[in-house]
């Protein structure tokens, strides 16, 4: 459960997008990396991730994600929570199926 200052606004079912934006320590890239990111001197700008999922349920404050999280979630990381309202809809390949020929070694 992820707690919020206020999820009156939210429904169950309904799709967020929680983003967060890395520190001037880079520790968001660090943790994404497990510490062993290597040299990280030359990204200069501070790196955003982003999740979506929908809202399974809500209690009070609190709310459960359909899918679970991929990354913490930290203060220091400036979480937000919005709703997730894509500007393109009904886009995509259905039914592909892709084959490759059997090799024998």
């Amino acid at each position: 459960m992820i707690k919020l200052e206020n999820a009156a606004d939210l429904k169950v079912g309904q799709r967020i997008q929680i983003q967060m934006e890395d520190d001037s320590k880079k520790s968001l890239l660090a943790h994404l990396y497990s510490n062993d990111s290597g040299s990280t001197a030359k990204i200069t700008k501070p790196i955003k991730v982003t999740f979506v999922s929908r809202v399974a349920a809500i209690k009070a404050d609190y709310i459960k994600l359909e899918r679970p999280l991929r990354w913490d979630i930290r203060k220091s990381w400036k979480p937000t929570l919005m709703t997730f309202a894509p500007t393109v809809s009904e886009v995509g390949i259905e039914e592909l199926g892709l084959s490759f020929p059997e090799k024998s070694l």
